[in-house]
């Protein structure tokens, strides 16, 4: 399930739940555990993953359909779940973190995983409820790539965190929301065509077609005399 809403100042989000089949999306092995019914946690359905104490689960996404050339912008991870049986005063939550952008094959152990770990707040009744982390702006210091989001590669660990030996929190639906603009620069001219992509520059102005604008261009006349220092910036003059 893939769907795309249209944001404020030509900002997109693309939102994906886990919807591949178990073997596909849930990964073990190393020292990657498993959850009780992992496969669980593929939708909001009231039927439950359950993780005891320092229980990590890697799950995959499928591809998020993300256009070339956008710059990502932020990535937020919903969680929903509830504490199951472990006691709401042992700090039941769960950790979160993203898979390394130069994961080529799939995880098979905590470093496949970098970044910041993000928490969610704590889990204090039975009922599900909802947890957010990440924002439209946060990169979780990884910044995820484009190929790996719209490939198969892209997996998010989560760790259940129950301080009571034996005891076991509850995860119900796992789902991704990825920001991205295709106008970093917001001049409407596109990332993938514009030749200054972080820069505003609405003329294109390209003194030397060398596929750099000018306002991003240190050498605009290509005479190998930077700018700053050129007496004819926008004519070639080597000998100056």
């Amino acid at each position: 399930m893939i769907a795309t809403v249209s944001l404020t100042n030509d900002v997109y989000a693309v939102t994906s739940s886990v919807t591949k089949s178990p073997d596909d999306w849930i990964k073990t092995g190393g020292n990657l555990q498993s959850f009780v019914i992992p496969g669980n946690a593929i939708s909001s359905d009231d039927d439950r993953a359950s993780g005891q104490n320092n229980a990590p689960q890697a799950y995959g996404f499928p591809p998020f359909g993300i256009p070339a050339g956008s710059e990502i912008l932020g990535i937020e991870a919903n969680l929903e779940g509830n504490l199951g049986n472990c006691p709401a005063d042992t700090n039941p939550h769960f950790n979160v973190q993203l898979s390394n952008p130069s994961l080529s094959a799939d995880p098979s152990a905590l470093s496949d995983f970098i970044g910041d770990v993000k928490p969610t707040s704590n889990f204090a009744l039975a009922t599900d409820v909802i947890k957010t982390v990440g924002t439209s702006s946060d990169k979780w210091n990884v910044t995820p790539t484009i190929s790996q989001l719209n490939g198969n590669n892209f997996w998010v660990l989560v760790t259940s965190i129950c301080d009571t030996n034996g005891k076991k929190i509850e995860l119900d639906h796992l789902q991704l929301k990825v920001y991205f603009t295709e106008d970093s620069d917001d001049d409407g001219i596109l990332n993938n065509v514009d030749n200054c992509p972080v820069t505003a520059n609405l003329d294109q102005l390209d003194t030397d077609n060398d596929l750099i604008g000018n306002v991003c261009d240190p050498d605009d006349d290509n005479d190998t005399v930077l700018d700053g220092v050129d007496n004819c910036p926008v004519t070639a003059n080597l000998d100056q």
